[in-house]
Protein backbone atom coordinates (compact mmCIF):
# COMPACT_ATOMS: atom_id res chain seq x y z
CA UNK A 1 0.00 0.00 0.00
CA UNK A 2 1.54 3.28 -1.03
CA UNK A 3 0.55 6.52 0.60
CA UNK A 4 -0.56 9.05 -1.93
CA UNK A 5 0.50 12.59 -1.38
CA UNK A 6 -1.96 15.25 -2.38
CA UNK A 7 -0.72 18.68 -3.23
CA UNK A 8 -2.33 21.52 -1.36
CA UNK A 9 -4.15 23.90 -3.65
CA UNK A 10 -2.35 27.12 -4.51
CA UNK A 11 -3.78 30.21 -2.84
CA UNK A 12 -6.27 31.97 -5.07
CA UNK A 13 -5.30 35.56 -5.70
CA UNK A 14 -7.63 38.25 -6.87
CA UNK A 15 -7.47 38.90 -10.60
CA UNK A 16 -5.22 41.68 -11.79
CA UNK A 17 -6.90 44.81 -13.10
CA UNK A 18 -6.13 46.65 -16.32
CA UNK A 19 -5.54 50.42 -16.35
CA UNK A 20 -9.04 50.91 -17.81
CA UNK A 21 -10.60 48.87 -15.00
CA UNK A 22 -8.67 50.84 -12.37
CA UNK A 23 -9.73 54.13 -13.98
CA UNK A 24 -13.34 53.01 -13.90
CA UNK A 25 -13.03 51.81 -10.29
CA UNK A 26 -11.51 55.14 -9.18
CA UNK A 27 -13.75 57.20 -11.48
CA UNK A 28 -10.66 58.82 -12.92
CA UNK A 29 -9.19 59.05 -16.39
CA UNK A 30 -6.86 56.48 -17.83
CA UNK A 31 -4.22 59.23 -17.94
CA UNK A 32 -4.53 59.62 -14.13
CA UNK A 33 -3.89 55.91 -13.72
CA UNK A 34 -0.88 56.08 -16.04
CA UNK A 35 0.53 59.10 -14.17
CA UNK A 36 0.07 57.43 -10.77
CA UNK A 37 0.96 53.88 -11.76
CA UNK A 38 3.82 53.57 -9.26
CA UNK A 39 1.75 54.89 -6.33
CA UNK A 40 -1.11 52.62 -7.40
CA UNK A 41 1.22 49.61 -7.33
CA UNK A 42 1.18 48.97 -11.08
CA UNK A 43 3.26 46.09 -12.40
CA UNK A 44 4.47 45.43 -15.90
CA UNK A 45 3.66 41.97 -17.17
CA UNK A 46 5.36 41.81 -20.50
CA UNK A 47 4.00 44.84 -22.33
CA UNK A 48 0.89 45.06 -20.17
CA UNK A 49 0.36 47.10 -17.03
CA UNK A 50 -1.65 45.42 -14.26
CA UNK A 51 -2.80 46.36 -10.75
CA UNK A 52 -3.89 44.43 -7.68
CA UNK A 53 -7.15 45.65 -6.17
CA UNK A 54 -5.57 45.64 -2.68
CA UNK A 55 -2.85 48.06 -3.91
CA UNK A 56 -5.44 50.37 -5.45
CA UNK A 57 -7.47 50.36 -2.23
CA UNK A 58 -4.31 51.14 -0.23
CA UNK A 59 -3.67 54.12 -2.53
CA UNK A 60 -7.19 55.41 -1.82
CA UNK A 61 -6.69 55.01 1.95
CA UNK A 62 -3.38 56.88 1.85
CA UNK A 63 -5.13 59.68 0.00
CA UNK A 64 -7.90 59.79 2.60
CA UNK A 65 -5.41 59.98 5.44
CA UNK A 66 -3.46 62.75 3.73
CA UNK A 67 -6.66 64.71 3.11
CA UNK A 68 -7.72 64.65 6.75
CA UNK A 69 -6.84 67.86 8.57
CA UNK A 70 -3.81 67.45 10.78
CA UNK A 71 -3.48 69.37 14.04
CA UNK A 72 -1.25 72.41 13.78
CA UNK A 73 2.11 72.04 15.47
CA UNK A 74 2.30 73.82 18.79
CA UNK A 75 4.79 76.66 18.86
CA UNK A 76 6.25 76.87 22.35
CA UNK A 77 8.98 79.33 21.55
CA UNK A 78 9.55 82.09 24.09
CA UNK A 79 8.39 84.72 21.62
CA UNK A 80 5.05 82.94 21.11
CA UNK A 81 4.50 82.42 24.84
CA UNK A 82 5.31 86.06 25.56
CA UNK A 83 2.91 87.22 22.84
CA UNK A 84 0.14 85.06 24.28
CA UNK A 85 0.78 86.45 27.76
CA UNK A 86 0.73 90.01 26.43
CA UNK A 87 -2.54 89.36 24.58
CA UNK A 88 -4.12 87.89 27.72
CA UNK A 89 -3.36 91.06 29.64
CA UNK A 90 -1.43 89.27 32.37
CA UNK A 91 1.29 91.01 34.32
CA UNK A 92 4.76 90.43 32.90
CA UNK A 93 5.94 88.51 35.96
CA UNK A 94 4.42 85.99 38.32
CA UNK A 95 3.74 87.76 41.63
CA UNK A 96 4.60 84.63 43.64
CA UNK A 97 7.87 83.56 42.01
CA UNK A 98 8.97 86.90 40.57
CA UNK A 99 9.80 85.09 37.29
CA UNK A 100 8.33 85.83 33.86
CA UNK A 101 5.20 83.86 33.02
CA UNK A 102 5.66 80.68 30.97
CA UNK A 103 9.39 80.41 31.46
CA UNK A 104 11.13 78.02 33.81
CA UNK A 105 14.38 80.01 34.03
Amino acid sequence: MSARRTASPAPVEAPLLTPDEVASYLRQSRRFVQDHRVALGGRKLGRSLRFRLADVDAFVERGRLAAEPQPAPVDLSEKRVQRDIDMAGLPAVNAVTGKPWGFSR
